[in-house]
């Protein structure tokens, strides 16, 4: 993803970058299947959310360390 660490990604963001993650893994949803266009939903909402927990664990982690630095002063 291209955007900076402290932006938060929008979910249209996480959904593009989970479906270039996805065609790397997976099959062309446009000639699959309904199953295989199910597993392929599925999959790339399992991407986004990996995404966002991601993302949300440096937020965290950069809460922590303002708060050591803040504690500190």
């Amino acid at each position: 993803m291209s955007k900076k660490p402290n932006q938060s990604a929008k979910p249209a963001e996480l959904r593009r970058a989970a479906e270039a993650q996805f065609k790397t893994q997976g099959p062309n949803p446009q000639t699959a299947a309904d199953p295989q266009r199910l597993q392929h939903e599925l999959e790339v909402h399992q991407i986004e959310l990996e995404l966002q927990n991601q993302e949300l664990q440096e937020a965290q982690a950069r809460l922590e360390t303002a708060l050591d630095e803040y504690t500190a002063l």
